[in-house]
């Protein structure tokens, strides 16, 4: 009797403690409120909190001039940009076929360095990194960075929108979407030039580093060597923001370059609806509702206009992913064990794959189901 009245007083106790607790988080989370619902003075005192400069602002509203300008990275030039500086022969071969020249061919070394002293002179000249933005803009209001993070993590936000394209599974014994031959993948990268709707990445560095860390990934977990090539050049100047009707340019107007089974194709552009989309298995819709007429199309946006703004390597991660049949996984952790399928997990910058999405995609990388 005496124990069980002492596990009842313990118990009382801490319903008193975990009481107020709560209430105090609740109200926390009340206080978080919607980028819209803000008032001046509350994004004032955010931005003083944040050290956020009048910069900082105009260049997330894209009021700043872009950091490429005056460079040969500009897109006022075709430029061509491989491991050494020379076009390979399987590339050589598919612009001969199609009458293509570039105006320049430089080296990654060559690029990163135009790169780098760019962006140096940028933030000597601005205050700003383009390589770490302060400020993202969500539903036309500019907030901190951390702030946007925040909203996700206390689930006033989605951490993904919901995807226009269903995965298409595989239920032959081969893969119809892109793999590997002799060991080897070709990923080709195009950049969107800058236009009206600044579809142009701020930062090259940025989008450079991620998509290197993300292919490493798959080279060290499928044991194949993708070989990445960069063009600039890529003119969205048709398309506003719809992230959809972008991914149907790449395989309108660059399907020339995805003429062999491993070949990949990659769009890197700014200011898109969604971090990233891409034809599930490499594949496309026909309109008697069937998928596969072979598109190893995919693109991902720099900075989108909400909180869901995706890590770059994941961003890459997660789309290369799709074209070899790996699905989403739900917008929530709680939906799924942790994987770069998940909305949540990819925003929170996971760079791994659950058991059944590696074994999907290790199988259509190799070319069999």
């Amino acid at each position: 009797m005496r124990k069980a009245l002492i596990v009842l007083l313990v118990l009382v106790m801490l319903g008193s403690v975990m009481a107020p607790t709560t209430a105090v988080n609740k109200r926390a989370s009340e206080k978080l409120k919607l980028p819209e619902e803000l008032t001046k003075e509350e994004l004032l005192q955010l931005y003083r909190k944040y050290n956020i400069t009048e910069n900082d602002i105009r260049f997330a509203k894209g009021e700043l001039p872009h950091p490429m300008d005056g460079t040969i990275l500009d897109g006022s030039r075709k430029v061509l940009i491989t491991e050494d500086g020379r076009i390979p022969q399987h590339l050589r071969e598919k612009l001969q076929r199609n009458n293509i020249s570039f105006d320049l061919v430089l080296s990654k070394k060559e690029m990163l360095s135009i790169i780098i002293e760019a962006e140096k002179k940028y933030r000597d000249m601005y205050g700003v990194d383009p390589a770490n933005p302060k400020i993202v803009i969500v539903n036309g209001v500019p907030i901190p960075k951390e702030y946007a993070q925040e909203l996700v993590r206390k689930w006033k936000i989605k951490p993904g929108p919901d995807r226009v394209l269903k995965p298409a599974f595989t239920t032959s014994t081969q893969a119809s979407g892109p793999h590997q031959v002799n060991g080897v993948l070709y990923a080709y990268f195009i950049i969107a030039l800058n236009d009206d709707y600044g579809h142009a990445p701020d930062s090259f560095s940025r989008i450079a580093q991620g998509t290197t860390d993300a292919l490493q990934r798959f080279e060290t977990e499928f044991g194949v060597d993708i070989v990445d090539l960069w063009i600039t050049g890529w003119d969205l100047s048709d398309v506003c923001n719809n992230a959809s009707e972008a991914l149907d340019d790449p395989r309108e107007d660059w399907g020339w370059l995805a003429d062999n089974v491993n070949d990949v194709v990659f769009g890197w552009a700014d200011n898109l609806d969604r971090n990233g989309i891409a034809y599930p298995d490499g594949t496309w819709y026909h309109s008697d509702g069937t998928w596969g007429a072979f598109a190893p199309f995919a693109i991902a946006s720099e900075n989108i206009p909400a909180v869901w703004d995706w890590p770059e390597d994941s961003v890459v991660q997660h789309e290369m992913s799709h074209l070899f049949d790996a699905p989403d996984r739900g917008t929530w952790w709680w939906e799924h064990p942790e994987c770069i399928m998940n909305y949540w997990y990819a925003y929170w910058g996971t760079d791994i794959w659950d058991s059944e999405d590696w074994t999907r995609v290790y199988r259509n990388i190799w070319g069999y189901w």
